[in-house]
């Protein structure tokens, strides 16, 4: 079985009307994510290839009420735009298939993996669909570190439902969103991604069997289903714990 627990620290910088109180604002907010559970079963071996199928869970331990100052009020913090949010609010099924193959001094694979939502959280809407498809090869001839390369692909659609406190209500009862980031049709799009990796296996003692991998990547293609964020760079650190 494998366990995922996330810890976020997210920041995203805004322009506003000019000559305004939010001409420019942050939005920052952290804390535990949603954490994932997931267990492997292997389908088929041969010599050194594996073809390997996961079944997984993230639960809905991540905040979906976190409040921030935003372009709604001046005087005190408001709910902050999907993107902001630690977690989805849903329980997520997450499905994977993966191949794996090896040498002497090189490990490569590939792996599809889906991210399902399943309902709405109590804030009426859920998050995107995910499916991603991910490379790798890995040098394993250093015994205290192993490098990779990635290619990731992945492909998104819009938020179902909405939240409706991102919502502006007009002296006539009707209501509109305050910018694109709360629009929950202009979500959705396509990415690929490179990226490099450092894992540092644990070989004897207690730890033994356990690894740290630091991964730094960036996107080489984006199309986004309208003014969304898109992302510049992304640094990951993991703790890999086999139970």
């Amino acid at each position: 079985m494998n366990v995922l627990i996330p810890i976020i620290h997210q920041s995203t910088f805004h322009f506003g009307p000019k000559g305004g109180v939010f001409e420019e604002f942050t939005i920052d907010t952290r804390g535990l994510g949603d954490i994932g559970l997931s267990a492997s079963y292997v389908a088929w071996t041969r010599a050194s290839h594996a073809l390997v199928l996961d079944a997984g869970f993230s639960l809905p331990t991540g905040s979906t009420d976190e409040l921030g100052r935003t372009p709604r009020s001046a005087t005190f913090d408001t709910i902050v735009p999907y993107t902001m949010q630690l977690g989805s609010g849903t329980v997520d099924f997450k499905p994977a298939i993966t191949y794996v193959g090896s040498s002497d001094w090189l490990e490569w694979g590939t792996r599809a993996q889906a991210n399902v939502r399943l309902g709405r959280n109590s804030r009426n809407y859920s998050l995107s669909n995910r499916l991603a498809l991910r490379n790798w090869i890995t040098l394993t001839t250093f015994k205290s570190f192993q490098p990779s390369l990635r290619l990731a692909t992945e492909v998104w659609d819009r938020i179902h439902g909405a939240d409706n406190d991102l919502f502006i209500i007009r002296p006539d009862g009707s209501r509109f969103t305050p910018a694109p980031v709360t629009d929950p049709a202009l979500f959705g799009g396509e990415k690929v991604s490179v990226g490099l990796s450092l894992r540092f296996p644990f070989r004897n003692g207690f730890f033994a069997g356990q690894s740290i991998e630091v991964e730094g990547g960036i996107p080489v293609y984006q199309r986004l289903n309208g003014p969304q964020p898109g992302e510049t760079w992304r640094l990951g650190i993991a703790w890999n714990l086999h139970l």
